[in-house]
């Protein structure tokens, strides 16, 4: 089993200090084999927490370093595209999500940029957005816990969302 940690939105130091203290306890306890971030770490500190040979890291509108826009990954049998997804308009529309998997055959998208975690199957791809790591509110200045993801490729895949150090659902594709 492979095992993949899936965060984002990070938005360290301008909207929180560092890293939640409950998101590296779950990272030693799970151990993952791959780390997976949506965008938005902001200055890209928090990387000194995920090792570079094991992280991939996509463009989020508030990083200040250049990553790629998106990012395709095979884990077993999983085509997965890792975007940020703030050219999707409006925000998190899952016609345009599925569409972007579809052009590029992968059965799973992970995006962040909407800070709302999300674990939906539309059109024959899963959506999965692990929401913000910080916290941090969204652009509708609403509040938003912090949260993470770790799926479990098999198959099947087991997600699991944690908010705020706990497990608040399993779903299994």
């Amino acid at each position: 089993m492979i095992k993949l940690f899936v965060a984002g939105d990070f938005h360290v130091p301008d909207r929180a200090p560092d890293i939640k203290p409950w998101i590296l306890d779950l990272i030693k306890e799970e151990k993952p084999d791959y780390f997976l971030i949506t965008g938005d770490l902001t200055d890209g500190s928090v990387l000194k927490y995920f090792p570079k040979d094991r992280t991939y890291v996509v463009q989020g509108n508030v990083d200040q370093n250049n990553y790629p826009l998106l990012i395709e990954l095979k884990f077993g049998p999983y085509d997965m595209v890792l975007t940020h997804s703030h050219k999707v308009m409006p925000r998190g529309d899952k016609e345009q999500l599925a569409a972007i998997a579809n052009v590029l055959r992968a059965n799973v998208l992970i995006y962040g940029h909407t800070h709302k975690r999300k674990i939906e199957e539309y059109k024959g791809v899963l959506l999965l957005n692990p929401g913000t790591a910080a916290g941090a509110v969204s652009g509708a200045l609403t509040p938003n816990p912090s949260s993470v993801m770790i799926l479990e490729i098999g198959p099947p895949m087991k997600v699991k969302l944690y908010t705020e150090g706990k497990l608040e659902k399993e779903y299994i594709y």
